[in-house]
């Protein structure tokens, strides 16, 4: 019985000191504007609801967006793996900031539209999408 307990207790530890994406929930912030042919960068505000260290060591991101104008012309870029060889620690009941490239090159197809910028985290136990979060951007020629 006194291992059982002491098992139990040890399986409890682990288990209450590890935080997963699900206790971290992100913003993200698009620039107003980004020109065709241009890099595509978002702030990333990373948010630990827990009383324990949390940690992202890979996101998912992409666009989507009107391609070509029309509404039959949905143009999805992503979604692109993000994956950090040093995984980003945030503190309990803290948060992070950081920039982060969704598209090297924003695509001529959604000049003069509304794109939707996607960013979500996959640190989820069995590698699933955990909290992500959107914003809108303006494709400029």
């Amino acid at each position: 019985m006194k291992k059982m307990l002491v098992l139990l207790f040890v399986f409890l530890a682990v288990n209450i000191s590890i935080a997963y994406a699900e206790d971290v929930d992100i913003d993200i912030k698009c620039p107003a504007t980004v020109k065709v042919g241009s890099p595509l960068n978002v702030t990333v505000v990373a948010y630990n609801d827990s009383g324990w260290n949390a940690s992202i060591k890979r996101l998912f991101k992409g666009v989507m967006g009107n391609a070509g104008g029309t509404l039959g012309n949905t143009g999805i870029w992503g979604p692109f793996p993000q994956v950090y060889s040093t995984a980003k620690t945030i503190a309990p009941w803290d948060s992070i900031s950081f920039q982060l490239t969704v598209l090297s090159s924003t695509p001529s197809a959604l000049a003069n539209t509304m794109a939707n910028v996607f960013v979500g985290i996959v640190d989820t136990p069995g590698g699933g999408p955990g909290n992500g979060n959107t914003c809108m951007v303006t494709v400029v020629p």
